[in-house]
């Protein structure tokens, strides 16, 4: 089967998610970009660069339209996602949602007739 274009490199980092797409060509106003909760979408369309009515020669760069979708393993906050364009490659920072971050749980020790505590000695 041929490879999906363009190719993906995603990775998670900490707290966020990263996406990167080589679209060499494209242009920001051809790019869009859809982020939902668990899935991030990406569309592109490049218009041809020859004249109307030009009769082509060679036709190599035939790459005019695509589309990936991406499923992520966590939610991530569309309303928090940035996306750049640089030389060619997009990159697109997807936060993780707030309910899919890491949250430091409390821990309390009760035994038979005491309690401890956690920053010093027992209580009885």
């Amino acid at each position: 089967a041929p490879a999906a274009w363009p190719a993906l490199n995603v990775w998670r980092d900490g707290d966020e998610i990263f996406i990167e797409a080589e679209i060499p060509g494209f242009r920001l106003e051809d790019i869009e970009i859809m982020a939902s909760g668990d899935s991030l979408t990406l569309r592109g369309r490049r218009e041809s660069a020859a004249p109307e009515g030009a009769t082509p020669l060679r036709v190599e760069r035939s790459i005019t339209r695509f589309e990936r979708t991406v499923q992520l393993p966590v939610e991530i906050d569309p309303d928090a996602v940035e996306a750049r364009l640089t030389d060619g490659v997009l990159r697109v920072t997807l936060p993780l949602a707030e309910s899919a971050r890491p949250k430091r749980v409390q821990i309390q020790s009760v035994g038979t007739g005491s309690r401890k505590v956690l920053s010093g000695g027992d209580k009885k």
